[in-house]
């Protein structure tokens, strides 16, 4: 053990003592001397909080425990930390409420999922003071969240008149206006942002996704890469000491090509591997475990190819490109995004494990996805609820099939009431199973999800139903994608109304889907 080690564990048993006797305050001071040493380990962090929170003090109590979750969670820590949030939250309710605690109090209720008190404490404190920073700022960011960008422009414009240089209400403006799908404008406000503040990796990264959306790639591809300076993904990028490929050619050379952030991102991007394969010696490439299965069958089409899972030690190679960078690689815009359809394939054993189960074919197909992984923060504006898909039922005589893997209570509820669709996510062990499913199928009506990706890259028939600021590479207001030929975009005219793209796919689904 390390002397700092021995006297940061010396300390804390000294306040264990303290704490045995009655001294609370003495305990304190003696932990606080240990955060002091080592401000970040969660030990010493979880002692202190549970102390202050044994002391009255929530508070600093949250603070604590917040801060030691930040590492790995651990369900006994958690349970602390929700006690002391509570505590927080009646001790700033019944306080008289100047702004600062009208903001601390709004910020807990946030947290809690109690969004209308939240804004109305956020109002209260904006009355005390127009010209507040916080009551302005907490409002705008909850009403994003609350998915009304709209009246969130007004806060941070509200900011802008009396602090016009404030770069952190200028990017949320940004934001605010990218969400309005108003791309252009939202440049301009980034401008004014990365002005104030060079270097400011979110900014760069919100550039890009407005010039993607805008058709303008060669500036939105360079820009991306900004992505790894992000608070989001810092520390992501794979440690090696080899160059970045940038697409040139090396016939000796191997090329580690890996896999970054969404499975949906990677299985978009699988497109270059048949062309980086024309260009180098020897391509390895490194996915997740569940996308194993679909890469071996690609790599059995490219002799070059050899695939590893990122579970596996780092394999050798001279040169490296994370898959989202391949585009940048290759140069390309909306009128070279590689067209080689299907580039994906379902492996022989799952093909025939999936015409098992689904059995002889008497209907139309149909396969829905209205919720991918939890990962992402704007999956509440992503995802729609099952509910809103079950008109859909009554169009045509079809089997329906469900490829959820993660199944909310409420969704769980609808499904056994409705016999029409028939769940498949016990059997999907990976992307390999999925992608059998889909061969079987004649249509797959999606979110954007991974499962989306799949299809499109097998040149399946996709109906994708996108929230009214849907991602980058979606292209703004457009129906149709140069991704995806197959896929057809279904998008909301308003935030949070999906009715509307619900009702277009009821006309249009008896027209389109015929028994094959």
């Amino acid at each position: 053990m390390s002397p700092l080690a021995e006297q940061i564990v010396s300390l804390i048993a000294r306040s264990i003592s303290l704490q045995q006797q009655g001294q609370n305050d003495a305990a304190l001071a003696s932990l606080d001397e240990a955060v002091a040493l080592a401000p970040d380990f969660p030990v010493t962090l979880v002692k202190r909080g549970t102390l202050l929170l044994a002391m009255d003090r929530p508070r600093a109590a949250l603070a604590d425990l917040d801060r030691s979750l930040a590492g790995q969670p651990l369900p006994h820590v958690l349970s602390l930390r929700d006690a002391a949030l509570q505590a927080s939250l009646q001790e700033l309710e019944a306080e008289s409420g100047d702004v600062l605690s009208c903001c601390e109090c709004a910020t807990l209720l946030e947290r809690v999922g109690r969004h209308g008190e939240a804004e109305a404490r956020y109002r209260h404190a904006i009355e005390l003071d127009a010209h507040g920073h916080a009551g302005w700022i907490g409002l705008g960011n909850l009403l994003m969240k609350m998915n009304r960008p709209a009246e969130a422009l007004a806060c941070y414009d509200a900011i802008l008149a009396f602090a016009p240089d404030d770069v952190l209400a200028l990017f949320n403006r940004g934001n605010a206006l990218q969400r309005e799908c108003r791309h252009t404008e939202a440049l301009a406000s980034y401008a004014a942002a990365e002005a104030r503040r060079p270097g400011f990796a979110e900014i760069s990264m919100e550039q890009a996704h407005c010039h993607l959306a805008l058709g303008n790639w060669p500036s939105g591809w360079t820009l991306f890469e900004s992505r790894w300076r992000t608070q989001q993904l810092q520390g992501g990028q794979l440690q090696t000491a080899a160059p970045q490929w940038l697409g040139e050619t090396q016939e000796k050379g191997i090329l580690l090509l890996w896999a970054e952030q969404g499975l949906g991102d990677s299985l978009q991007m699988l497109r270059y591997v048949s062309l980086a394969a024309e260009r180098i010696g020897q391509i390895v490439l490194r996915v997740p475990p569940s996308l194993g299965d679909l890469c071996h069958e690609m790599a059995r089409r490219l002799p070059n190819v050899t695939v590893v899972s990122q579970d596996a030690a780092l394999p050798l190679h001279d040169f490296h490109c994370p898959l989202m960078s391949l585009p940048l690689a290759f140069a390309t815009i909306p009128q070279t995004v590689p067209q080689d359809f299907p580039y994906l394939h379902v492996p022989e054993t799952s093909a025939e494990k999936w015409q098992k189960e689904l059995g002889p074919r008497c209907k139309p197909r149909i396969a829905l996805a209205w919720s991918g992984g939890q990962r992402r923060l704007n999956n509440p504006t992503r995802d729609m609820p099952l509910a809103a898909l079950l008109p859909l039922l009554d169009v045509i005589d079809a089997v329906w099939l469900s490829l959820q893997k993660e199944v909310s209570e409420v969704d769980a509820a609808l499904l056994a009431q409705h016999s029409k669709i028939r769940r498949m996510d016990q059997n999907l062990d990976d992307f390999a199973d999925t992608a059998a499913m889909l061969a079987q199928a004649d249509l797959l009506i999606s979110v954007d999800t991974a499962v989306a990706h799949l299809a499109g890259a097998m040149g399946k028939p996709v109906w994708l139903v996108l929230r009214k600021s849907s991602e980058w590479r979606w292209l703004g207001q457009a129906e149709s994608t140069p991704w995806y030929p197959s896929l057809r975009q279904f998008r909301q005219n308003e935030h949070g109304q999906w009715q509307p793209p619900v009702d277009t796919m009821k006309k249009l689904l008896g027209e389109t889907i015929a028994f094959r």
